[in-house]
């Protein structure tokens, strides 16, 4: 009669154990954080950009401006229409391809000119 003085173990998986499925509560400013998260989302989800258009102000700055829900407008500078010269004298790429969106904008009648 044979029998084997070891107890036969599993074997360990190599790498890092799995994480545990039970999370632990999150402190008051993580919940806090996490409710204004939620607003926030909820916030921008009502709050969607009605309307888009570009228009040029002071003379020669273009800008996108954006209308959202609430009406509230947002702009955003795009670039200027004042010729820029580089080091050869010649006019600036940024410089030439502003002045064709502005160009495409008022064939298509959707540039506007704050005066």
């Amino acid at each position: 009669m044979s029998t084997v003085d070891t107890v036969e173990q599993p074997k360990k998986k190599a790498g890092r154990p799995p994480k545990k499925k039970i999370q632990d509560r999150p402190s008051v400013q993580g919940e806090y954080l996490e409710r204004e998260a939620k607003k926030s989302r909820q916030r921008k989800k009502d709050n969607q950009v009605i309307e888009k258009w570009y228009q040029i102000t002071q003379g020669h700055k273009l800008c996108l401006c954006k209308k959202v829900a609430t009406g509230s407008v947002y702009t955003t500078f795009v670039g200027s229409t004042k010729k820029k010269i580089d080091k050869n004298g010649l006019p600036t790429e940024n410089f030439l391809k502003i002045k064709a969106m502005v160009k495409k904008l008022q064939k298509e009648g959707k540039l506007r000119v704050k005066v």
